[in-house]
């Protein structure tokens, strides 16, 4: 069933201007995860809430948009500060409600997509019973990783190939669904092939 995603481009054009001030790289991966969340939630192959989800998966990197470039080198590279995710993730969390409010976006819709944004970024997700909403856009970050326009950045992040393939290897055993597990899989024995 094809999606009407007017709302969600409204929001994604909300955002743009953050995402591109952000990290290198953060407008491509929010537009990837944007697309194959519409394209998850039109297959109907997930029980969600997709008004959630994918509001979710256009937000959840925001926060690097409010930073000055020349403190963006505190939050990125190979050794992040430990307290990138409490300053990017506060800064996130706190813009969330003020954008979607615009969006007549209930107050328990914002605190479902506020839970996701929340741990989305986590290796190994803290709690027992993760929502679906969490686990898909959990594992379409890990999963977006092997994609051409982030591996751009992870070849320049990591120039030792086996540096890489560590990194790779190290996201795709956190994948939780087996339908990401499987494009991951395929993607990474493409990618080793290379090395």
């Amino acid at each position: 069933m094809k999606m009407n995603t007017e709302l969600f481009d409204r929001i994604f054009t909300k955002v743009k201007p953050l995402l591109r001030s952000g990290r290198p790289g953060d407008y491509a991966h929010i537009k990837s995860v944007y697309r194959t969340l519409v394209r998850l939630c039109e297959n109907e192959k997930y029980p969600v809430n997709f008004r959630v989800l994918i509001s979710a998966g256009i937000l959840h990197d925001c926060g690097f948009g409010f930073l000055k470039k020349e403190h963006m080198h505190y939050f990125t590279g190979q050794k992040k500060v430990v307290a990138m995710k409490k300053v990017i993730g506060g800064l996130t969390l706190a813009y969330i409600p003020v954008c979607l409010h615009e969006f007549q976006f209930s107050d328990q819709e914002i605190d479902d997509i506020k839970y996701i944004v929340r741990y989305s970024d986590e290796s190994v997700l803290p709690m027992e019973n993760p929502s679906l909403e969490l686990q898909i856009l959990h594992d379409l970050n890990l999963y977006d990783r092997f994609l051409p326009h982030r591996l751009k950045i992870l070849n320049t992040l990591y120039p030792d190939p086996v540096k890489r393939r560590a990194v790779l290897e190290d996201s795709l055993k956190y994948i939780i669904l087996p339908t990401f597990r499987k494009k991951a899989e395929k993607l990474m024995k493409k990618i080793t092939a290379k090395f």
